[in-house]
C-alpha cells in the first residue's frame, strides 16, 4: 500500500514538474525569433556536420547550440 501511495506522489509531482517548466519558458518578440533563425542559419553555415560517428553529430550540435548562444548575446539589445 506504501508503495502505491509512493508512486502515486511521485507521478503527480512529474507532472507538476512538467507543467511548471512549459510556463517559465518565456515568449520571444518576433524580432528576437527572427534574429534567433538568423543565428541558427549562420551556424549551420559555419559549422557543417561532418564525420560519420554519432559523437562526431553529437559534438557539432554542441558547437552549433554554442555558437547561437553567443550570437544571440552578441545582438542583444
Amino acid at each position: 500500500m506504501r508503495v502505491l501511495s509512493l508512486i502515486a506522489l511521485a507521478a503527480t509531482a512529474l507532472v507538476a514538474q512538467e507543467a511548471f517548466a512549459q510556463q517559465r519558458t518565456r515568449e520571444r518578440s518576433p524580432e528576437r525569433e527572427a534574429q534567433h533563425e538568423i543565428c541558427r542559419e549562420e551556424s549551420r553555415r559555419a559549422l557543417k556536420a561532418y564525420g560519420p560517428t554519432v559523437a562526431d553529430r553529437e559534438r557539432t550540435r554542441e558547437h552549433r547550440r554554442a555558437y547561437v548562444r553567443d550570437c544571440m548575446r552578441r545582438t542583444r539589445p
